[in-house]
């Protein structure tokens, strides 16, 4: 599940940006935006969000694991 952006929360400040080890983040017009291509999960953006504007998200078509077991 790549990183995905509040943006409500997300004040543009680039620590995010500055620490993605694969440059999937850029701020755009004050924002940042996660290329889903380029996440790995590492989840370092997360860690390094101190407005709590990055969380993850699973990725379109993915299901959870074992939940056609239910």
């Amino acid at each position: 599940m790549p990183a995905k952006v509040i943006e409500k929360l997300c004040t543009g400040c680039r620590s995010c940006e500055r620490h993605c080890p694969t440059g999937a983040i850029a701020v755009v017009a004050g924002v940042a935006r996660v290329d889903a291509d380029l996440c790995t999960e590492c989840e370092t953006c997360m860690e390094s969000c101190m407005q709590g504007a990055v969380t993850m998200v699973a990725r379109p078509g993915a299901s959870a694991a074992g939940a056609g077991n239910l």
